[in-house]
């Protein structure tokens, strides 16, 4: 697991950007989406993950979703322990964002 030419803050593969390259440059209304871009990079993650699977909802969809962003088909072999932490940031993040709203 890992690759050494991922690219821009969210690290994508080159050939896992050229794939939501498309999408983006529609997005964001230009000539050439750049994976460099923090709000470039932060959508496309977000569609990837979307197109993962974590859309459906639901902690199963989110954490199929987090193996198979970390470890493609193999997420229930090498994935599982990534999105067990990924899914752990997430609640914590939500926990935090719940105190402050009920202050």
């Amino acid at each position: 697991i890992g690759y050494g030419g991922a690219m821009g803050p969210t690290q994508f593969i080159p050939s896992t950007w050229s794939g939501y390259e498309g999408r983006i440059s529609t997005i964001y209304k230009v000539t050439v989406a750049d994976p460099w871009n923090p709000e470039h990079a932060i959508m496309a993650t977000a569609l990837f993950l979307q197109d993962l699977g974590a859309g459906r909802g639901g902690y199963s969809a989110e954490q199929e979703a987090a193996g198979r962003y970390y470890a493609g088909g193999n997420w229930k072999a090498y994935g599982l322990g990534y999105a067990a932490s990924v899914l752990n940031f997430a609640s914590t993040y939500q926990s935090d964002i719940d105190f402050l709203e009920n202050r």
